[in-house]
């Protein structure tokens, strides 16, 4: 609908925040152009103020940006974290291949230098290798986008729909040529290695070297562990940062939002148009909407707000505290909900003084507010505000008395500080310039306990209420618009959600980082552990022949089994120190993303080793048992 301003009453939009600006630039301005003219006109706009004057410099903060780096700005970061992390996969990938196309290719050294000394050329041979690393690509690339497909349909529900061009993501032209590119450049990058390592040995010295074990030298075997070392590394790096997330976002779970959730529903219920603007009236209206939707057997107690935590919207408020601001033109912010009487019963908000609002704070009475704990400790200190008078910040502005200190809340994220909040009357203040009213209610009857008051009844668990089935909570969304409906046809209601949906709204980007890095490094672990695999299977096969010496010798198959674990950690676990090292570095980027968790958590940094070396034990195990079987007749048959 059509914004209007009443050139009459100036200062009617001042403090309201619910309007953002949407410029076109001129033809060859550039945004710092733009902003030095913004701020050219600050001294006009704040001197024609008919509230209040603010202070120099309210416009310091202000910033021109591009429509598209304001709606993603905070995608941003997120996104390139996750782009780091299917880059680090992308590498596990490289040197997993090479690793297997390495050890392939030393197996086949007799062979190539068969066909060299015939009169292969060596560029031949090493084009052939790459010709057989381009096909694994191929076929990867065609496996890999058939899974990509089916990925991406799952998870885009869990995306949230906020994400911008989050209805664009998917599969085009675009992304599989960007794909089969990367698989390309992955593919001749994992064969170069041995394609070029057999390019340049001498056909003589392969021939000479492939009847006797440890053909491949210390130069190949340093070649090969460095490789599991890089896989193990970048692997360890994505387990500890996918680890502290995880941690975070349990640790989010567990945190006190200040109110009950579990049994409540929530609705925006949009008012009529041409509703009449006096205060009376529109309290008139509002009561009507309660007894309505508190009628309903579906529903048990029912309480209307302006805005309510962990809503879309919130309020704030410039506010003038007697005996605390002196400075009428610098005055704090804080939220603000206008409420019915049965809010804080509803919610189950704590009253921690004084009283909460009643039928009896309505218009033509004397003004009354309730300030929260944060209010009164930031304000107040450890004096006792009930009593005192706070005041809106228009000139001649009535005052309003505290009555009452209610608990602290969480408003929008539950990682955030708990800001200093006020609660008025709707009834005496009405709804301003906004045209809805947001339904809380229990679902079913509630448990009639009413507002608790710290130290004597006490409250139930932070965030439960009563408990509710499926049923239950979608009857109770159907009745708020039934009753609704029925009361006047022209109310729209949007919002119908649950405020445990409205919690886990919030923790979705958490929840979606979380996942992919420990789906990434989930990955990143298994292709090392077939590194590791890889490796171990290919030195018990080039020690057939001294592994059954030993134990024509007397050695125990508890023993061979030993030594051949022992050397498949000592693969991994130098790339896991390395990891480690670079984790403790590298973690630097997700510290905007942690709660109640350090960089350097010790569970965190204790666990992985341990994950990291019970799967590289598995990786090694059935090449372990494989070389307890050795027969050493065969073997030194076979060998000589």
């Amino acid at each position: 609908v059509p914004a209007t301003v009443d050139a009459a009453d100036p200062g009617a939009l001042w403090g309201y925040g619910a309007y953002q600006a949407v410029a076109r630039l001129a033809p060859g301005a550039t945004p710092e152009q733009a902003l030095a003219e913004l701020r050219s006109h600050e001294e006009e706009v704040r001197l024609a103020n008919p509230l209040w004057t603010p202070n120099a410099g309210m416009w310091d903060e202000a910033q021109v940006v591009s429509l598209q780096a304001a709606r993603g700005q905070w995608v941003r970061g997120p996104l390139l974290i996750l782009l780091g992390a299917v880059g680090v996969v992308l590498l596990v990938v490289c040197a997993n291949v090479a690793n297997l196309l390495l050890s392939r290719g030393l197996a086949r050294s007799r062979d190539l230098a068969v066909r060299s000394a015939l009169g292969a050329g060596r560029g031949r041979l090493a084009a052939e290798q790459l010709l057989e690393a381009g096909v694994l690509a191929v076929a990867g690339s065609a496996v890999g986008l058939l899974l990509a497909s089916v990925g991406i349909s799952a998870l885009r529900p869990l995306l949230p729909p906020e994400l911008p061009g989050v209805e664009q993501i998917g599969l085009d032209a675009r992304a599989i040529g960007v794909t089969a590119g990367l698989a390309l450049v992955t593919a001749m990058l994992a064969g170069a290695l041995p394609a070029l390592r057999s390019a340049r040995r001498a056909p003589a010295s392969s021939l000479r070297e492939s009847g006797r074990s440890g053909s491949a030298g210390r130069g190949r075997r340093r070649t090969t562990r460095g490789l599991v070392a890089a896989q193990m590394a970048a692997a360890v790096v994505l387990v500890v940062s996918a680890g502290l997330l995880a941690r975070s976002l349990a640790a989010l779970n567990r945190v006190d939002p200040g109110f009950d959730v579990e049994g409540r529903v929530t609705a925006r219920v949009h008012l009529a148009p041409g509703l009449p603007g006096d205060a009376e009236a529109r309290a008139i209206v509002m009561e009507e909407l309660q007894q309505a939707l508190a009628a309903d057997p579906a529903l048990g107690s029912v309480a209307l707000a302006s805005t309510i935590p962990f809503g879309s919207e919130d309020e704030f408020v410039a506010t003038f505290i007697e005996g605390v601001t002196d400075d009428p033109n610098s005055l704090p912010v804080a939220r603000h909900h206008r409420v019915s009487p049965e809010f804080f019963d509803v919610t189950g908000i704590e009253l921690v003084r004084g009283r909460g609002f009643t039928s009896a704070d309505r218009v033509g009475t004397p003004l009354v507010a309730v300030i929260d704990e944060a209010f009164a400790d930031t304000h107040y200190g450890g004096e006792d505000p009930i009593g005192r008078i706070v005041r809106y910040p228009w000139r001649g502005a009535p005052d309003m008395e505290i009555i009452g200190v209610a608990s602290s809340t969480r408003h929008g994220d539950l990682s955030g500080e708990r800001d200093p909040t006020y609660y008025t009357p709707m009834a005496q203040m009405g709804f301003g310039l906004l045209q809805h009213a947001v339904v809380v209610a229990d679902v079913g009857a509630g448990d009639g306990a009413g507002p608790a008051v710290r130290g004597q009844a006490g409250r139930a668990p932070a965030g439960r209420g009563p408990v509710a089935t499926a049923a239950e909570t979608s009857a109770a969304l159907g009745a708020v618009m039934r009753r609704v409906r029925d009361l006047d046809s022209r109310m729209a209601v949007s919002e119908l959600l649950t405020y445990e949906d409205r919690l886990a709204a919030s923790l979705v980007g958490t929840r979606l980082m979380a996942l992919l890095l420990l789906l990434f490094a989930g990955t990143a672990l298994v292709l090392g552990c077939v590194g590791v695999y890889g490796v171990a299977a290919f030195s018990v096969r080039e020690r057939l022949r001294e592994i059954g010496v030993r134990m024509a010798m007397g050695a125990s198959a508890d023993g061979i089994r030993r030594d051949v674990l022992r050397e498949g950690l000592m693969m991994a676990l130098p790339g896991g120190a390395l990891g480690l090292l670079i984790a403790a570095f590298a973690t630097r980027a997700l510290e905007g993303l942690l709660f109640g968790v350090a960089r350097f958590d010790a569970v965190t940094f204790v666990a992985v080793p341990l994950v990291l070396a019970v799967a590289a034990l598995l990786a090694v195990y059935v090449p372990a048992m494989r070389a307890t079987r050795v027969d050493p007749a065969i073997v030194l048959r076979g060998e000589g």
